[in-house]
């Protein structure tokens, strides 16, 4: 059955209160990144962070900087869609040291290691995004990427509490196909990320987390048909279970709609470079094959810390339907896809 859509806020508002509960007033869901996350405590059970994926015809990249009190994580992976080539570098910081993490999605992050920096910061009415690394894991040239995202508040977006209960709760919010421009020097070639041709989207994260968590994500963003119709898809699966809502939704031009329905995954966990398939359970809204290029694991430790990842990117191909009826057929639309456990 459908979910019944979550209260919408319309105004900023605090995430939870002095002792670190969710604040009544924040349950919902937003059309802006409005809920402001901070987050006084428990200490352990705070999870943070800034995740961006830019689509290119030439490349995908992602990077994301993370705080989870005992642990602070740094990455910046890229896959050359012509050469088929995968190159990342990712620095693991115990207690988070060095790691500074804003409380709004238009205020300061950012992180200095030898391996690594990555600074995060407010730029007009968006937020430029700076990575640079010395050499990149089996590559003996630095990477420098320079992205900017202009506007966070013209296009509509999924900003959604998860309510597991008044002590543990998730703020996430997924703003996609933003449209994004800058440069990325990286392997020994120059990309150019033009505007008209380059697409951005975010995953900014702010909660209070139970210890064990399993979850399916995927995104897609792109230029869609001769009009270039910017297009994306964000569907999530298992993390929300129990909590009366889900963060699938379709983008279209600037404007979000929310899927209040499951969107059922189906993939081969031993076999990730099989096609993946995306299809809502209770209507014909969603169709999609994902096709993955390339797929990467990570298993990560750190004393009572495990996050286990499969990832894979790639192209989806199908059909989205909008609010409005209008079927979109998609072909080729770059994105990404995961299955991820996490004890921490």
């Amino acid at each position: 059955m459908p979910f019944r859509p979550p209260e919408e806020i319309g105004e900023k508002v605090s995430l939870c209160d002095a002792q670190g509960r969710l604040n009544a007033a924040a349950r919902g869901w937003a059309r802006r990144p409005l809920l402001v996350a901070d987050l006084p405590g428990p200490f352990l059970r705070r999870k943070r962070w800034n995740f961006v994926f830019v689509s290119h015809p030439d490349v995908l990249v992602a990077a994301a900087l993370s705080n989870a009190d005992y642990a602070g994580l740094a990455f910046v992976w890229l896959y050359d869609l012509r050469r088929q080539r995968f190159l990342e570098i990712e620095h693991l910081s115990p207690l988070a040291l060095g790691v500074r993490i804003g409380n709004k999605i238009d205020e300061e992050s950012s992180f200095t290691s030898r391996a690594l920096t990555y600074v995060w910061k407010p730029q007009g009415r968006g937020v430029a995004v700076h990575v640079e690394a010395p050499r990149m894991k089996g590559d003996r040239h630095p990477l420098t990427l320079d992205l900017h995202i202009p506007d966070l508040w013209s296009d509509e977006s999924l900003n959604l509490i998860v309510p597991w209960s008044a002590t543990r709760w998730n703020y996430t919010g997924k703003l996609v196909a933003l449209p994004a421009e800058g440069t990325l020097e990286a392997g020994g070639e120059r990309y150019r990320f033009a505007a008209g041709e380059t697409v951005a989207s975010i995953d900014f994260t702010r909660g209070v987390w139970p210890y064990s968590t399993v979850w399916r994500w995927t995104n897609g963003a792109g230029l869609v048909g001769p009009d270039k119709r910017r297009v994306g898809v964000n569907f999530g699966e298992g993390w929300t279970d129990g909590t009366g809502v889900v963060e699938n939704a379709l983008y279209v031009d600037g404007k979000v709609m929310p899927l209040w329905e499951p969107v059922a995954f189906t993939c081969d966990p031993k076999a990730l470079l099989a096609p993946w398939t995306m299809r809502t359970t209770t209507s014909k809204r969603v169709d999609l094959t994902f096709t993955p290029h390339y797929s990467r694991t990570q298993d990560t430790y750190l004393l009572l810390m495990r996050m286990k990842l499969a990832q894979v990117m790639g192209h989806f191909a199908g059909r989205i339907v909008t609010d409005s009826g209008e079927t979109i057929e998609v072909q080729g639309l770059p994105g990404i896809a995961e299955n991820h456990l996490a004890r921490w």
